[in-house]
């Protein structure tokens, strides 16, 4: 994956910081938080210097380590409500919202390629979902068929 452009300068300054105190907090060195993350030192040595760490690093080394992500990282949105009306309006909102921080250059190719990617699953999943439904109502059809002779 490429590097992460066009990022907000506070965003980078948390993750520098989140890492410059993640190593303090823990009492580790950088040798050893690369051994763990399975990333080379020059790695951490960057994050430290520029803050341009990708999501999923972040995510790892807060397993590996318990420790929290930085707070721009933090799901502070409250549950989605699922029916078909919220999902229309939410799906929207998701796009609009590809859209802007794209044409603001927020967005590498890497997260197009991801976007692209979550976006095939969940459209193999829907499909999955139809026959899925489709199987059970042959089934309901075919009982009710049973049960009336």
């Amino acid at each position: 994956m490429g590097k992460i452009k066009h990022r907000d300068q506070e965003l980078l300054n948390a993750n520098k910081q989140w890492i410059e105190g993640l190593l303090s907090n823990k009492k580790i060195t950088q040798k050893y938080l690369a051994n763990k993350a399975g990333v080379a030192e020059s790695a951490i040595t960057k994050w430290k210097k520029t803050g341009e760490i990708r999501p999923e690093n972040i995510i790892q080394i807060c397993h590996l380590f318990d420790t929290q992500p930085p707070a721009w990282l933090k799901p502070d949105r409250k549950p989605i409500e699922l029916n078909p009306e919220s999902v229309v309006r939410f799906s929207s909102e998701i796009i609009e919202r590809i859209n802007s921080d794209y044409e603001e250059g927020a967005l590498t190719t890497d997260d197009i390629a991801l976007i692209s990617q979550i976006a095939s699953r969940l459209a193999g999943k829907n499909q999955k979902i139809k026959k899925l439904e489709a199987l059970l109502a042959e089934m309901d059809a075919s009982n009710d068929g049973q049960t009336k002779a």
